[in-house]
C-alpha cells in the first residue's frame, strides 16, 4: 500500500505515557471520591454505586432464590432492587437472555459491595489477559486502563469489560484457533445485539470451522439456561423485549445517554419512524463496508477495527459504555498501523475515538448532537478505503 508513513511524529512514546497516566490519576481520585462521599451504597445523586449493577445484582438474588422468572417482571424485579438498595432509587430494568442471568447467578450469594468489586474486578482482569494476547508491549495495558469507557464502564459497574474480552479473544484467536474463536463469539450472545455483524463476517471470511463452534456454543449456552432457570424464565424474556424498545422508542434512558445514528436523530427532533429509516439505512452501509472488508482478506487489525465500528454502527441501542468494545479493534489497528504504518487521517481518528467516550454523553447532552455515529462512520469509511487499496 502506498502512502503510508509509519507512525506519526506527535504519537510519541513519552506521550503515549504521560497522557494515559494522567487520565488514569484522574479516574482513580473521581471514582475514590464518588465511593467516599456515598451513604452505603447511595451516591451522592441517589444512585446506588455501579448504578445499573443493580439491576444486575437484582436479578441474580432472584435467581439465587429460585425464582429467576421475576427478573423479568418489572415490579417484582424493581421491589428487589430496592431492598438491596435500602431504599428506592429507580427502576433499572434487565433486559439480557437467561444465558447472561446464568453467568450473573454466582454473584447473588455475594452482599452489593463485594459482588460489584469482584464482577468489575474479574472482567477487567479477563480483558487485560486478552490484551496481553495481543501485545507483550506494556504501553498497551496503559492505554487500556486510560481509555475512557474504562472509567464509564466502572462508573456503571456494567458488562462492557466481558464483552469487549469476548470480542477481542474471538479476533485473536480466530485465524490460528478458529474453533476456539467460536467458543467466544458464542458466549458473545450474553449481549447479541452486539455481535449482529460477527456471522456476516465469519461468511464474507470463509471462517466455517469458527461458524461451525459458535453455533454450537449459542446452543449449548442457552439450552443450559433453559435447563437451568425453565420454560418462564425464557418466556419473560422474550415478552419483555416490549419494555426495550420502549425505552428506546420513548426516551425513558434519556437518547443524550446513547450513541446510535437514532437517537442522535431523535436528540434533534426527527421523529421515531424516520430515524430508524435512517439508521436502517446506515446499519445497512456499515454491514456492507464489513462484508468487502472481510471478503478480501483485509490484515486482521483492519478486519478488527471494521467489525467492533460496525457492531456499534448497526444497533440502535447503544451506550457510551459499549464504547469499550473498540478497545480491541483499535489496539489490533494501532499494531498494524505500527508496522506497516498510518496515513495522518487513520492516527488521527484513532486518537479522536480513544477520548471521545469521555465527551460523547456531555457533547450530546449540551449540544443535542449526537456526533458518535458520524465518527464510527467516518472511521469505517477509511477502513474501507484501506482494504480496497490493499495489494
Amino acid at each position: 500500500m502506498t502512502g503510508r508513513a509509519g507512525i506519526p511524529r506527535w504519537m510519541t512514546a513519552e506521550r503515549l505515557t504521560a497522557y494515559p497516566a494522567m487520565l488514569i490519576a484522574f479516574y482513580v481520585v473521581a471514582l475514590a471520591a464518588w465511593i467516599l462521599l456515598a451513604d452505603g451504597i447511595i451516591d451522592r445523586n441517589g444512585k446506588p454505586l455501579g448504578t445499573d449493577f443493580i439491576s444486575f445484582h437484582a436479578a441474580a438474588t432472584l435467581a439465587v432464590d429460585g425464582t429467576p422468572e421475576l427478573a423479568y417482571e418489572a415490579k417484582a424485579h424493581h421491589a428487589r432492587e430496592t431492598a438491596i438498595a435500602g431504599e428506592d432509587v429507580g427502576y433499572y430494568s434487565f433486559s439480557y437472555p437467561p444465558g447472561f442471568l446464568m453467568l450473573l447467578a454466582p454473584f447473588g450469594l455475594l452482599p452489593y459491595p463485594l459482588a460489584l468489586l469482584l464482577w468489575l474486578g474479574l472482567t477487567l482482569a479477563a480483558l487485560l489477559y486478552v490484551v496481553r494476547q495481543m501485545t507483550p508491549d506494556k504501553a498497551a495495558i496503559l492505554l487500556l486502563l486510560a481509555f475512557p469507557a474504562t472509567f464509564v464502564t466502572f462508573g456503571h459497574g456494567q458488562n462492557a469489560f466481558l464483552t469487549a474480552a469476548l470480542m477481542g479473544a474471538a479476533l485473536v484467536t480466530l485465524d490460528k484457533r478458529p474453533w476456539l474463536a467460536g467458543i467466544f463469539i458464542g458466549l458473545l450472545t450474553i449481549k447479541p445485539h452486539l455481535g449482529l455483524l460477527w456471522p456476516l463476517a465469519l461468511l464474507a471470511g470463509g471462517h466455517w470451522r469458527t461458524i461451525m463452534a459458535a453455533g454450537v456454543t449459542t446452543i449449548a449456552l442457552q439450552g443450559a439456561s433453559w435447563l437451568a432457570f425453565g420454560t418462564a424464565t425464557w418466556i419473560g424474556f422474550l415478552e419483555g423485549g416490549t419494555l426495550a424498545t420502549r425505552v428506546l422508542a420513548e426516551g425513558l434512558v434519556p437518547w443524550s445517554k446513547m450513541q446510535s445514528l437514532y437517537t442522535g436523530l431523535r436528540l434533534v427532533g426527527v421523529p421515531h419512524m424516520a430515524a430508524m429509516v435512517a439508521h436502517g439505512i446506515a446499519a445497512v452501509i456499515a454491514a456492507f463496508a464489513v462484508w468487502q472488508i472481510w471478503r478480501r482478506g483485509a490484515p486482521l487489525g483492519v478486519r478488527a477495527a471494521a467489525l467492533v465500528t460496525g457492531a456499534l454502527i448497526v444497533t440502535p441501542f447503544v451506550l457510551d459504555y459499549d464504547l469499550m468494545i473498540l478497545a480491541p479493534g483499535l489496539l489490533l489497528f494501532a499494531l498494524h498501523g505500527r508496522e506497516h504504518g498510518f496515513q495522518r487521517r487513520e492516527a488521527t481518528m484513532v486518537a479522536v475515538l480513544f477520548v471521545w467516550p469521555l465527551v460523547a454523553r456531555g457533547v450530546a447532552g449540551a449540544t443535542h448532537l449526537g456526533l458518535t455515529p458520524l465518527l464510527l462512520l467516518g472511521f469505517l469509511a477509511l477502513l474501507w478505503l484501506q482494504a480496497q487499496n490493499k495489494k
